[in-house]
């Protein structure tokens, strides 16, 4: 996760001028560095849209962003900012505590203004940039950072050893990520999505500039629906790849069997962008290779795939660790990070994806009432009993279960992927530009549920993207109820004849972990050199040895994704 870190120590120390720190990074980073007295801050940025990451200051503000404002010029327009720095700047000036909720894309920033000596930490709308703080009041120390490596190394440097966040450890056992804003770290919190943190007097303020809201639904009929959900989808799309021309980068995006990516490519080929390079990985000759390269070559685009056979790309466990911090399993980004790092990125700008269009349209929704005793979105179930607590307080917590779903399932297990992609270049789906995000979560759940929107906004206005087979079905957008459930009933009897091992998926991982020895033989190794990392907690020790031998290959790589973080974090 680059981006930036810093802290603030109280008003009567000073930093030395000769202070530093370096962190570990998979790519090379741009670093800067500035102190003003009782305050330190560094930038650690890779070189892709760079003139947009600020670490720039005037006589009276300090600020540092990281990631892709996506609407900064029509911005600078409005505010007459002749730069991105003043219009920053004046945004903040005129509403301090709001000032991104006009801004579009995925990003982060600092802003220090040194008169009031405020210093105000803000998230983008979904938080698919991560923002982590450490606050000790005794101290007046406050220590901030984009990854929760950096966060702790500060907190060593400062004379506060970190200590492991058992609660967050169980959270990677169970759901494979965290719930709500904790970290594997004790007193270490995320920054929700859509707000600021400020701090100021030695005191810390979080608000909220933006809340997802799917109520009440909106009041139109269907055709008028698809008619709105087109319009911003249009304008979502056309934001991401005009910020490639604005930089003059070749466009770069991801397509499978499904249909959240393959309306991205739609259309921005729809609305006359060229040369998009099209990546997909997946087992070979599975669906999502399938689909994906006949889309490519009948739409005219370059296509480029990358196989995932054998299940060799799980075992560099600690750099992809190195990717998340160990806050989502590994293996749920170890996919994309082993593509992504075979690429030559100099010429390549903001990696499209359809991240979560799906579930923005529908499929968070619950068709039935769940069992008191299931854990919606959990990756393994076998120690339910350690998370149960803390699952409740957190979905009571929220409005409704899709918000839940969107705060955690999505913002903080599928944004997994984003830490792998962002060691290479930025990101961004039009799925989550606010505009289209807050329109189709409204949309009545009747016309929701089961995704129904969504096919039918696709088969009347983007009926192209209708003519190629459904990974998730296996027929055709808009297929009858006859040829779906032939197909399930085909996928059914395969199961039957070959069993749990075979290659149902584009991750058939108890097919990899049969088919491949080495893989099996570098889990027990790294399993077995690490578990004592655990020792000072007996507990949680058992449980994470438990959930590896009994587990599934799966289930295996979260016990896997703890150790690993525990020895990257240093943690006690």
């Amino acid at each position: 996760m680059p981006g930036f870190c810093g802290f603030v120590l109280s008003e009567e120390k000073k930093i030395p001028d000769s202070f530093d720190i370096s962190f570990p990074a998979l790519t090379p980073r741009a670093e800067k560095t500035v102190a003003f007295g009782n305050f330190w801050t560094k930038q650690s940025i890779i070189d892709k849209f760079a003139e947009e990451k600020l670490f720039q200051e005037d006589s009276s503000h300090f600020i540092s962003t990281d990631g892709v404002i996506l609407n900064s010029q029509s911005q600078k327009n409005k505010y007459a900012a002749s730069d991105l720095f003043s219009l920053l700047k004046k945004m903040y000036q005129e509403h301090p505590d709001t000032f991104p909720s006009e801004l579009r894309g995925d990003f982060d920033g600092l802003v220090f203004d040194k008169k009031e000596k405020r210093w105000t930490l803000f998230t983008n709308h979904m938080g698919s940039k991560w923002v982590f703080y450490f606050f000790d009041q005794p101290s007046n120390t406050f220590i901030f950072g984009t990854e929760l490596k950096w966060v702790t190394e500060l907190m060593r440097k400062l004379g506060f050893p970190p200590r492991l966040d058992v609660e967050g450890a169980y959270c990677l056992l169970t759901f494979g990520y965290m719930l709500g804003q904790k970290t594997l770290v004790e007193s270490v919190q995320k920054i929700p999505p859509g707000s600021i943190l400020d701090y100021q007097n030695g005191a810390l303020s979080c608000k909220q500039y933006y809340q997802i809201n799917n109520e009440p639904p909106v009041d139109l009929p269907k055709q008028k629906i698809i008619q709105e959900l087109d319009a911003r989808f249009r304008i979502a799309v056309s934001a991401e790849y005009e910020k490639d021309l604005e930089f003059g980068y070749q466009h770069i995006a991801t397509l499978s069997g499904g249909l959240d990516s393959r309306m991205n490519v739609c259309y921005a080929k729809k609305l006359g962008y060229e040369k998009i390079l099209n990546i997909t990985f997946s087992q070979s000759n599975y669906l999502d290779e399938k689909i994906a390269k006949k889309i490519a070559s009948e739409w005219n685009m370059d296509f480029l795939f990358f196989s995932l056979d054998n299940g060799n790309f799980l075992k560099p466990i600690e750099e992809i660790v190195l990717t998340n911090d160990g806050l989502a399993l590994y293996s749920g980004a170890a996919h994309a990070y082993g593509m992504l790092s075979c690429l030559f990125w100099e010429k390549f700008g903001i990696l499209h994806t359809g991240q979560i269009g799906d579930a923005v349209l529908g499929s968070f929704l619950s068709k039935r009432k769940k069992k008191q005793s299931s854990l919606p979105g959990a990756y393994s179930t076998l120690l339910n009993d350690k998370i149960r607590r803390q699952f409740a307080e957190e979905l009571q917590g929220n409005p409704n279960e899709e918000v839940f779903k969107f705060i955690n399932r999505a913002f903080n297990g599928a944004f997994n992927g984003y830490r792998s992609i962002e060691q290479f270049t930025e990101f961004s789906s039009p799925f989550l530009y606010p505009d289209f995000f807050d329109f189709a979560v409204k949309i009545p759940s009747k016309f929701r549920m089961s995704e129904q929107i969504y096919k039918d906004w696709i088969l009347e206005k983007v009926p192209e993207a209708a003519k190629y087979a459904w990974e998730k079905t296996g027929v055709k957008v808009g297929s009858g109820k006859l040829p779906i459930f032939i197909k399930k009933a085909q996928r059914y009897a395969r199961r039957l004849l070959l069993g749990k091992n075979g290659i149902y998926s584009m991750n058939p991982f108890n097919f990899w972990f049969e088919s491949n020895p080495s893989l099996n033989s570098s889990f027990s190794s790294f399993f077995s050199e690490n578990i004592d990392l655990l020792a000072s907690h007996p507990e949680l020790r058992e449980d994470t040895k438990e959930l590896f031998e009994k587990g599934n290959p799966l289930e295996k790589t979260q016990p896997l994704s703890l150790l690993a973080a525990y020895r990257l974090l240093r943690l006690n």
